[in-house]
C-alpha cells in the first residue's frame, strides 16, 4: 500500500502568480509517495509565463535508488528545458551534491536542527555535517553547513576562541566552493565572514554571487542588506 508524503497539486495555476513575482521562468511540482521499500514520484515542469505543461513523468523505485531517481529527473528537465537552458545551468543543475544517502539524510537533519538557533542545537547539527563529511569527504553541501555552524559561534557568542570560529567559517567556505563553485549557500557563508573581518568590497561580491546563483534566497538578501549597513551605504540599499 502507498502512502502520501506530499499531495499532488490539481494545478500548478495558483502557485504560478507568486513564481511569476520571483522571477522564475519555471516551476517543478508534484508529489511523492511510498510503501516499505518503494517510492513513487509524479513530477511535472511548466512555463511560468504561459501556464504550458512542457513535461510530465512518473517514477517508481527502489527507495535505495533515491540518487538514481534524482538523475534521471535532472536529466528529463534539462531534455525539457532543450536549447532555452545555458550550458553553465546545465552543468549546474546536473551537478549531484553527494552519492551518499547517509551524508544527505544527515546534512538535512543539521538543517533542520540549526533553526533551534540555540548553543545545543547548533552542536547537534555540528555533528550530523562533520559525519556527512567523514562518510563523503567531497560533499560541498556538508562543509558549507558545517562553516555555519561556526558562524553561529562568532555571531551569538558561543565560542571563547571568536578568531578559530571565524578561521574555522571561513576554512569551510574555502572548501564548499572548491567542491562546487555554483554552491550558492558556501559563497553567503563567505561573503558573512568577510564582514565579519571589515573587508565589505570582498563581501559584497560574494554575496552578489550567492544572489546570482539562487536569487530567491530570503537569507541572502537579508544578507546583502546587513553587509550595506555595516559598510554605511544603508541609505543606497
Amino acid at each position: 500500500s502507498w502512502s502520501a508524503v506530499e499531495p499532488l497539486r490539481d494545478s500548478v495555476g495558483p502557485a504560478l502568480a507568486k513564481v511569476n513575482e520571483l522571477g522564475a521562468a519555471y516551476v517543478v511540482s508534484g508529489s511523492i509517495q511510498r510503501s516499505d521499500t518503494k517510492i513513487r514520484l509524479n513530477v511535472q515542469l511548466t512555463e511560468t509565463a504561459t501556464g504550458v505543461l512542457m513535461w510530465s513523468d512518473r517514477y517508481d523505485e527502489d527507495i535505495l535508488d533515491l540518487f538514481e531517481v534524482q538523475d534521471k529527473l535532472t536529466r528529463q528537465v534539462v531534455s525539457a528545458l532543450a536549447i532555452r537552458v545555458t550550458q553553465a545551468e546545465e552543468t549546474r543543475v546536473a551537478q549531484a551534491p553527494t552519492d551518499s544517502l547517509s551524508a544527505y539524510d544527515r546534512v538535512l537533519r543539521g538543517r533542520d536542527i540549526m533553526r533551534e538557533v540555540s548553543l545545543k542545537g547548533n552542536g547537534d547539527a555540528r555533528s550530523l555535517f562533520e559525519s556527512a563529511i567523514e562518510i563523503a569527504a567531497g560533499y560541498a553541501n556538508a562543509h558549507a553547513e558545517l562553516g555555519f555552524t561556526y558562524l553561529n559561534d562568532l555571531k551569538f557568542g558561543w565560542s571563547h576562541w571568536p578568531q578559530r570560529a571565524w578561521d574555522a567559517a571561513t576554512s569551510n567556505a574555502d572548501q564548499s566552493i572548491s567542491l562546487d563553485p555554483f554552491n550558492a549557500r558556501a559563497y553567503a557563508l563567505k561573503a558573512t565572514t568577510s564582514k565579519f573581518a571589515g573587508q565589505f568590497d570582498e563581501a559584497e561580491r560574494l554575496i552578489d554571487k550567492s544572489l546570482s546563483l539562487n536569487p530567491n534566497n530570503a537569507q541572502s538578501h537579508a544578507e546583502r542588506c546587513s553587509i550595506s549597513m555595516f559598510a554605511g551605504k544603508h541609505r543606497n540599499t
